[in-house]
């Protein structure tokens, strides 16, 4: 990985869809629905990235798991060093401190005190946004 990559928090650069000439997204749903037809909330799985991937790179499974474990490390090892992680045109991956606060069991009524903890929050991009309202438009 490059210094300026590691540097400014930003995994990709290019975008493997414009390098492919095709859209990944469109690719995944596709393996999805015709694996997964019968259920009817699909789960984005490792698994199924990877699969994705097969099909749609030409990847053998074995380097299609290692790659998408690769991301997935990498932009754990950028939360965990860096606090934060942008992938280009999806979106930014954030880390927060809560703080300690009460709580209450809902079926007991109980207070139970909740420890301070952090944790990853998502922020999409304009593009993944834009194309997300171009999905409501289109409905």
């Amino acid at each position: 990985m490059s210094s300026a990559h590691k540097r400014d928090g930003e995994i990709g650069g290019a975008g493997l869809e414009r390098r492919l000439g095709t859209d990944l997204s469109t690719d995944l749903s596709t393996d999805l629905d015709s694996n997964l037809s019968s259920i009817s909330r699909v789960n984005v799985t490792r698994s199924s990235l990877a699969f994705a991937a097969h099909r749609r790179l030409g990847f053998s499974q074995s380097e299609s798991r290692l790659l998408v474990d690769d991301v997935f490390a990498i932009l754990s090892e950028f939360l965990v060093e860096q606090g934060e992680a942008k992938v280009s045109s999806f979106g930014s991956f954030s880390v927060r401190s809560k703080v300690a606060r009460v709580g209450r069991n809902p079926r007991t009524g109980e207070v139970v005190p909740i420890a301070p903890r952090r944790v990853v929050s998502f922020r999409p991009s304009s593009a993944l946004r834009e194309r997300l309202r171009g999905d409501i438009d289109n409905a």
